[in-house]
């Protein structure tokens, strides 16, 4: 009788054991995930607001409730063949309480500028809705939004260029950045000038880069024409983002390690 109730307490701590660790396990969680729920809206007047709504590509589709937990990165592209120098204004707002932004990397006192901001989400609701402001005038703008599971918004290098009339759109102004974080999500958001941009494609230049459906607006009567792509690394190394265009087109970059 002793002998089977030893046995008994012996097969039960090997079952709390391996619950223990199996727990553990999920709450480890697996890394940073691909975008889900990308979404962009390109206005069609020049303006100083700009806003995009999580699940909507220019006013279609479905609007979403993203998950708490996980990060929205915002890339914000304002672009034109003429005008004054625009900047941007403070940080991206969204429509709920308590999410506060994080501007990643920026490039503008230009004609063509781009922003990438970032927030781990505290609240959420339906619609979720992201504003961003640029001072200096009136732009052709486009905002991209993304969801992004996993990823918080502690940037682990950032560059940036404003291009000349070129083909391939270098976000680096250099030699790129190196990463100190071995699985870090690669991001770069691009504007370019002239409404004619088309045959925008990610960068192949040291690892290749995915642009997200509905993460590019090539808008063929407007300006505000861009994109975003991302690449999710195994390794520290030295990256140097870019994008390709059919056209030769001036276009401003920027790029960033997010983890």
């Amino acid at each position: 009788m002793i002998k089977r109730i030893l046995h008994f307490f012996v097969a039960v701590n090997l079952v709390c054991a391996q619950t223990v660790v199996i727990k553990h396990h999920v709450s480890g969680g697996g890394g940073i995930g691909t975008p889900i729920n990308v979404s962009h809206n390109s206005i069609t007047t020049a303006a100083a607001t700009v806003t995009a709504t999580l699940g909507l590509i220019n006013g279609t589709g479905s609007a979403v409730t993203p998950t708490v937990g996980h990060a929205i990165l915002v890339f914000t592209i304002g672009a034109q063949g003429a005008g004054s120098a625009y900047t941007f204004s403070g940080v991206p707002t969204d429509n709920q309480s308590g999410n506060t932004f994080t501007v990643i990397k920026k490039i503008d006192s230009l004609r063509d500028i781009v922003q990438i901001a970032c927030v781990v989400l505290v609240n959420v609701g339906n619609p979720y809705i992201v504003t961003t402001n640029i001072a200096g005038g009136n732009n052709y703008l486009t905002q991209i939004l993304w969801e992004v599971p996993g990823l918080g918004c502690t940037a682990d290098g950032t560059d940036s260029l404003a291009n000349s009339a070129v083909t391939t759109l270098n976000c680096y102004a250099s030699s790129g950045f190196t990463t100190a974080n071995a699985s870090d999500m690669i991001v770069a958001g691009v504007a370019v000038e002239n409404a004619s941009a088309s045959g925008l494609a990610g960068g192949t230049l040291g690892v290749t880069y995915t642009i997200p459906v509905g993460g590019v607006e090539q808008n063929g009567a407007l300006y505000g024409s861009g994109g975003s792509e991302y690449y999710i690394a195994s390794a520290t190394s030295t990256f140097t983002a870019q994008f390709t265009q059919t056209n030769t087109r001036v276009g401003s970059c920027v790029s960033a390690a997010i983890h």
